[in-house]
């Protein structure tokens, strides 16, 4: 017996033994020491079966090619459906959904909670009919020939692109749901037709400034035409005539985005312990160095929680979304707070603030572009028999205020993002305002010493880094932000005032 057990073990089979097949056949999980012990077992193989992923994901994209890495990606996202999906959690979790008041234990309750959706989203999205669709998908994008016009694969693969979005739905449906994203969007704790108002809003509020912007790289390009391909490279071209390019390589040089993330992070506190294993260092700007900081110590601070707390990110709505994506943002924007700017980076107070009128802009950009794609998503699931590239197109183009290219209106179906972390781009919009918010908190507590006492990362890790999934989206703004949060703060830091 224990030689087969062994064999188990060293095949990765103990993942989908069911080790809680006992703790259902009684009535122990009905008080709450009761279900602790009964979720325990489950936890275990969750988190297991976590890790699994993790390491072949990893594998997966140092060796993109490889057949044998696709296979145990593959295998490893099938035994994590095995472990969400076993019967034997079915009544423990029925019988506790049927309770008013759930246990005195918070983290007791939210655990049940994370496992009936974990349960859900899972047979949907690790399912075998979706998960068989969206990993041809992501093999085929993965191995597409860099040089390949994206127009072209997206022409190929977006036929299969409509299945998926479809078959999300189909599934969807089946489990009682309305569609793919209702379903996704409530894991987050987000109301999605609540969100499908506020795109409508910003979208509003924000157009008269981006127009504006838009006159004005129309006026610095010399009355040449301007289209919506063009308008990093207008931006780019008015930066270099301004003298902003090369105030970015004296202060943020992009040939060492990570050594400037890095003097930001050590300047707010963080121990040498904290800062031992740093996030490789990416191959873009110090913005997108500080947020994968950002998600490095979201798993950080989370490791001692229970399993299924930790915001293990393979099922979609373990990890909260748009909270993960407010504390990149808040990450991101330290490169460009005027104490960092000054005190920290070596800019002037006037350069400092010709900097951040150029940021504003780009960052108007940004938020437009971000607009569109996730107004697109959203319709998709709404509606994914419509003529896709016809409902993308007019929402780039309606976002952007300028003509679109032919091709722009098919670049939705070569987007791994809609295969592999569906929903992303709302969840960056909201994350917009919440690292508005936490941006606002921080200059509360701290104040103009903000990158000089040393003291913000306690802050951090206290009220905004820790607890993984602990608290649900609401009460965790309320803790970390002291409040909730809406748009006109970050609208305000774009020079756009509150809603009339």
């Amino acid at each position: 017996m224990a030689a087969v057990l062994q064999l188990a073990l060293g095949a990765g089979l103990l993942l989908a033994l069911p080790t809680a097949f006992s703790v259902a056949a009684t009535d122990d999980y009905k008080t709450e020491d009761g279900l602790r012990a009964a979720l325990a077992p489950f936890e275990s193989r969750y988190e297991a079966a976590c890790l699994e992923v993790q390491r072949a994901g990893a594998r997966l994209k140092a060796e993109p090619g490889s057949a044998d890495t696709g296979q145990a990606w593959s295998a490893a996202r099938r035994r994590l459906f095995d472990v969400i999906s076993d019967p034997a959690m079915e009544p423990i979790l029925a019988h506790w959904a049927s309770r008013r008041t759930v246990t005195r234990d918070p983290s007791l309750t939210r655990r049940v909670r994370l496992w009936s959706q974990a349960r859900l989203v899972g047979s949907v999205e690790l399912g075998p009919e979706v998960r068989a669709l969206a990993e041809s998908l992501s093999q085929r994008l993965r191995e597409a020939a860099p040089d390949r016009a994206r127009d072209s694969l997206a022409g190929t693969l977006s036929p299969d692109m409509r299945r998926l979005i479809r078959l999300r739905d189909d599934v969807s449906r089946r489990r009682g749901q309305n569609y793919y994203h209702d379903m996704v969007f409530t894991a987050n704790d987000v109301r999605p037709y609540w969100l499908a108002g506020v795109y409508e809003s910003v979208a509003r509020r924000s157009a008269p400034a981006w127009e504006s912007v838009v006159a004005n790289l129309k006026e610095t390009a010399g009355g040449k035409e301007l289209r919506a391909a063009g308008l990093d490279a207008a931006m780019a071209r008015r930066a270099e005539a301004e003298g902003l390019t090369a105030l970015e390589r004296k202060h943020l040089p992009a040939a060492d985005p990570g050594g400037t993330a890095m003097k930001i992070i050590v300047a707010l506190g963080f121990t040498p312990e904290e800062l031992q294993s740093a996030p490789a260092d990416p191959a873009g700007s110090v913005e997108q160095a500080l947020r994968a900081w950002s998600r490095l110590f979201l798993e950080r601070r989370a490791d001692t929680m229970p399993p299924i707390l930790k915001g293990h990110p393979w099922i979609p709505g373990q990890r909260n979304g748009p909270y993960a994506e407010g504390v990149a943002a808040f990450f991101a924007g330290l490169a460009r707070d005027p104490a960092c700017l000054t005190g920290l980076l070596g800019m002037s107070p006037e350069e400092a603030q010709r900097w951040a009128a150029e940021q504003k802009d780009r960052q108007l950009l940004a938020l437009r572009r971000t607009l569109a794609e996730a107004q697109s998503e959203f319709a998709f699931y709404i509606n994914p028999d419509a003529d896709l590239n016809e409902r993308f197109g007019y929402l780039r183009q309606s976002a952007l205020r300028l003509p679109i290219e032919p091709y722009d209106r098919k670049l939705w179906g070569a987007d791994a993002r809609l295969v592999e972390e569906p929903l992303l781009p709302s969840y960056a919009f909201m994350g917009l305002a919440i690292g508005a918010e936490l941006q606002r908190r921080f200059e509360e507590r701290l104040g103009a010493e903000r990158f000089t006492s040393r003291k913000a990362a306690a802050w951090l890790n206290e009220e905004v880094l820790a607890g993984g999934e602990l608290l649900p989206l609401d009460n965790r703004l309320a803790k970390a932000a002291q409040g909730g949060y809406d748009f006109d703060r970050y609208l305000a830091t774009l020079g756009i005032g509150k809603n009339p």
